[in-house]
């Protein structure tokens, strides 16, 4: 099953990746020892099985040594996630991703064949740290150890101004490089607008994608919040 993503362990944090994969179209197998916890995800994926993922037999039957991806959860049970890592690696799985707890673990699992390690309460953390540090911020994709790309909804008073006249580049060094613009018509989707024409005036719910280094981001993003609130205190 090439076309599968393999589930394996339904830790909390591989329970969310399996319903985002299906939601963003692929087909995911999931399996897991716990009847309630394969019982929970069952109808929301494309295929689920409780089984011991120590079981070799029991892999091969279910098509895990055919999917070309894998996403390992077992997080309390670093031994048996080594078993499945070799496992997965000996069928030639191309990649395999695995939740771990320490450094150790990560660089051990690496060693049998993980492709890639995640930290999910490290990644949990550092998304705390940016909407802290980044008020108003909807999304952040890092391009760099210091720049990014941040998502934040379009300030009232930019409504009916084109890029071109709130020339932000000038007044706070960062760059707009697309617009997430809400669907005109029920039943159609938002659409994105990547490098927006200059002249175009924005528009009530558009979502901004700036470009920018981190500090600079910082600091539009405190203006912006800024001018929300004096904006909230004008309407009451």
């Amino acid at each position: 099953m090439p076309d599968f993503v393999a589930v394996l362990g339904l830790s909390t944090f591989c329970q969310r990746v399996a319903l985002g994969l299906e939601s963003a179209g692929f087909k995911v197998l999931a399996v897991d020892v716990s009847e309630s916890r394969v019982h929970a995800i069952r109808d929301e994926v494309t295929k689920a099985f409780c089984g011991d993922l120590r079981d070799r037999e029991m892999l091969d039957e279910i098509g895990v040594s055919e999917c070309s991806t894998a996403v390992l959860g077992l997080p309390d049970h670093f031994d048996i996630g080594v078993l499945v890592v070799h496992y997965l690696s000996t069928h030639n799985v191309r990649e395999i991703i695995v939740q771990v707890n320490t450094e150790d673990q990560a660089a051990a699992i690496e060693k049998v064949g993980a492709t890639k390690t995640v930290f999910p309460e490290r990644v949990a953390a550092e998304q705390q740290v940016r909407s802290m540090t980044l008020p108003g911020l909807l999304d952040r994709i890092d391009v760099s150890e210091d720049a990014a790309i941040i998502e934040v909804d379009c300030p009232d008073n930019f409504i009916g101004q084109s890029l071109k006249g709130l020339d932000l580049r000038k007044k706070y060094n960062v760059h707009v490089v697309g617009l997430i613009r809400k669907p005109e018509k029920q039943g159609e989707k938002s659409r994105t607008i990547l490098a927006p024409p200059a002249e175009e005036p924005l528009r009530d719910g558009d979502v901004l994608m700036v470009l920018g280094t981190t500090g600079r981001l910082r600091n539009f993003t405190i203006q912006m919040e800024k001018t929300r609130q004096a904006e909230g205190g004008r309407a009451e």
